[in-house]
């Protein structure tokens, strides 16, 4: 039973960064329709696939799922290092997305393991 509760809310969580890139996206597209660049669209939508590609591998337990939704987070926080005068610091948003990613793989790799070692 707790396996159950534990493997539903592992399938809920590999989709978590997919589902808040599209939620970014929502709100750009409804609050900020005039203020913003297509070449803000594009690039959003381009980390949509990334996050939606790395997402749906994970969640079939492909551990190298991770690898592009992981390079990419390791993009953004090495050019956080950078001063473009942001408000807030963006390095631990980036920091925490790539741990996420990591641990992604190593449960996807773990659980894999155990399904092809029960066969």
């Amino acid at each position: 039973m707790i396996r159950k509760i534990l493997y539903r809310g592992y399938k809920v969580l590999c989709f978590l960064p997919s589902a808040i890139v599209f939620s970014y996206l929502a709100f750009i597209f409804i609050f900020l329709q005039a203020g913003t660049s297509f070449g803000s669209y594009l690039r959003a939508l381009f980390v949509l696939g990334v996050f939606l590609i790395s997402d749906l591998m994970l969640y079939q337990h492909r551990w190298f799922g991770a690898l592009p939704a992981l390079a990419y987070g390791i993009y953004l926080f090495i050019g956080a290092f950078q001063n473009h005068g942001q408000i807030f610091d963006e390095r631990p948003i980036y920091l925490i997305l790539c741990i996420y990613y990591l641990l992604g793989s190593i449960v996807a790799a773990v659980i894999r393991y155990k399904q092809k070692k029960n066969l």
